[in-house]
């Protein structure tokens, strides 16, 4: 049976792992069991426990700019765990 031309267009799509992904701000939720509420934005965030996160470059890639980060990116001073906080507010002051 052939590739249909998705398939096909998918196998000929080549990514720059530098260009597109930020590991510094990667997480790995892989071995984390929540007993506690995490809020992001004001709203309940149910972190990905069991995955691992990984982050993309977002900073400066639309031309209306990082308006759609928000201030602070959608962190808020209750989120999460130390060093795990969204990609978007981390890579956003």
């Amino acid at each position: 049976m052939g590739r249909s031309p998705l398939q096909a267009a998918l196998r000929e799509m080549v990514i720059d792992e530098e260009e597109f992904f930020d590991p510094q701000f990667d997480f790995d939720f892989t071995d984390l069991k929540d007993t506690e509420k995490y809020y992001r934005g004001g709203e309940v965030y149910e972190r990905p426990c069991g995955w691992k996160r990984y982050a993309l470059k977002v900073l400066d890639k639309y031309p209306d700019g990082n308006a759609w980060l928000g201030e602070r990116g959608f962190c808020t001073y209750t989120a999460s765990k130390a060093g795990e906080c969204g990609v978007l507010s981390n890579a956003h002051p």
